[in-house]
């Protein structure tokens, strides 16, 4: 294992429940905003961001994925949403 794999893997397992708590936190914020915005409209694009979404939060909590992707994939899905 290089040493930035064993890094990576350390700060994951320190911070596995910070990095859940901001994924939570997004999501929250997200639907908030859906809920204030009082529109919604279900779609087959609509399901196949919030699949997207789900799939950057497992990388994210493997270690594999980025907040920001997940921060964007969420809004595509809110702005395709709310249309």
């Amino acid at each position: 294992m290089d040493l930035m794999t064993k890094y990576k893997n350390i700060y994951n397992e320190v911070s596995g429940t910070n990095l859940e708590a901001e994924i939570d936190k997004i999501a929250k914020t997200t639907v908030a905003d859906i809920i204030n915005i009082g529109r919604w409209k279900l779609s087959s694009e609509t399901i196949r961001l919030e699949g997207e979404a789900n799939k950057i939060q497992h990388e994210i909590i493997s270690g594999k994925g980025k907040l920001i992707d997940y921060r964007e994939a969420l809004k595509r899905w809110k702005q395709e949403g709310i249309k």
